[in-house]
């Protein structure tokens, strides 16, 4: 999508001479040859010398600015350009992103506390699960530091059960598998009292 409708460093139409009563479309078509990709295209280009940049538009947004300078028509890009990019592309970039996390993230661990043990459960997920599901436990202890005590199977009920070390103060735990809409990683955090 976005190679289709904006132009990236290395995809610019290559500087052009052009001499006067050269034809818009006709430098457009010689500018059209020298593209990577063969979108997006260019229409026309205003051939009068200019001080100040001209851009290309394309469904309300500047992808490239060009000048005209002597009988040269260079391409490049300005903060104009990239402004404009920023406001029409990167929300939907985030969206994209959004939507990722939302299916990676969907399931989560929970953990519950009773004496010297947490239980893990796996919640969120959507149909079979994978038969290779493990939980890992990481404690923290008093002084901050963190460690793996544990890497355990969540059998067909999506839970396990794991002893807790002394002087654990944090727990956090990390399951990445599969089930029914694909790879999922599901996270837990826990504090003790």
């Amino acid at each position: 999508m976005t190679q289709r409708r904006f132009f990236s460093r290395g995809t610019l139409p290559n500087a052009i001479a052009c001499v006067p009563g050269d034809n818009s479309s006709e430098v457009a078509n010689l500018l059209n040859q020298s593209l990577k990709f063969a979108e997006p295209r260019l229409d026309s280009v205003d051939l009068r010398p200019s001080e100040g940049p001209r851009y290309l538009v394309r469904d309300g947004a500047k992808i490239a600015a060009y000048r005209r300078i002597g009988d040269r028509i260079q391409f490049f890009f300005d903060r104009t350009v990239y402004a404009d990019i920023a406001r029409v592309w990167l929300p939907q970039v985030m969206g994209y992103a959004a939507g990722l996390i939302d299916q990676l993230l969907r399931a989560s661990l929970q953990m519950t506390v009773a004496g010297d043990q947490v239980t893990l459960a796996l919640s969120g997920t959507s149909g079979a699960l994978a038969t290779d599901v493990v939980a890992h436990l990481l404690v923290e202890d008093g002084h901050g530091q963190r460690h793996e005590v544990a890497a355990v199977p969540l059998a067909g009920s999506g839970s396990a059960v794991v002893r807790l070390p002394n002087g654990a103060r944090k727990l956090a735990a990390f399951a990445r598998s599969r089930d029914g809409a694909g790879v999922f990683v599901a996270t837990g955090e826990l504090l003790l009292p």
